[in-house]
């Protein structure tokens, strides 16, 4: 598989600078890119990257002039597609990485990978439901060095949820918010830990007259 990679911080919506300059770095052809749809600056000055590459997903590192040091593909078994949509840098200074998954027009999954800190799988998640689609949008890490992640879920209209897991990926609890609104809007940037070890999420909600916000 050969990658060819134009990355443009700004255009991106990831900004990063050294010494109040903003760069701009490209990778490959143009004609060819790969899609990025989250970025965090790590604890060494560079940044980390996900998205997707013909259908896999991708993890990218870059150091803080930003020059690759490593790029990894991850692919579910069975599945069609996977897209990187959030990354975290976790306590041992590796990621736990955040894809939603598909088979078909149908099928819809949550895919997570816990990697060390070169990108290298240490393990591997699959969440899905036979009644509904599960779809993921961010994770953070916990204060118990689990980890919570936002997403929705729904046979035909999606609803906010909350799913806690354990430091190894296992569920210890999982939230689904509904209301009598006839369909959400659902942005995962309104999506914040608390400082009593809660969560705020911010919900659009909409009826066929009205609108309003769900906290």
């Amino acid at each position: 598989m050969k990658l060819v990679i134009v990355l443009i911080i700004l255009a991106s919506g990831f900004q990063y600078s050294t010494s109040q300059n903003i760069y701009q770095k490209s990778y490959g052809n143009r004609s060819e890119q790969a899609k990025f749809n989250d970025g965090i600056t790590t604890n060494d000055g560079g940044l980390i990257l996900t998205g997707s590459f013909e259908d896999n997903l991708l993890l990218l590192k870059l150091n803080n002039s930003g020059d690759t040091l490593w790029t990894k593909f991850y692919r579910s078994d069975f599945w069609e597609k996977d897209i990187g949509v959030s990354v975290r840098q976790t306590s041992d200074d590796g990621y736990i990485v955040l894809a939603n998954t598909y088979q078909g027009v149908s099928g819809y999954g949550i895919y997570l990978i816990k990697t060390d800190s070169l990108g290298d799988t240490l393990w591997t998640k699959m969440y899905t439901s036979n009644n509904s689609r599960e779809i993921a949008y961010s994770i953070e890490n916990s204060t118990d060095r689990g980890y919570i992640i936002y997403g929705a879920s729904g046979s035909s209209n999606l609803s906010p949820t909350l799913t806690k897991l354990d430091s190894n990926g296992v569920i210890i609890w999982a939230k689904r918010y509904e209301s009598n609104a006839d369909g959400y809007y659902i942005d995962n940037k309104d999506f914040d830990l608390t400082n009593d070890g809660g969560y705020t999420i911010l919900v659009y909600v909409f009826k066929r007259r009205w609108a309003g916000r769900l906290i």
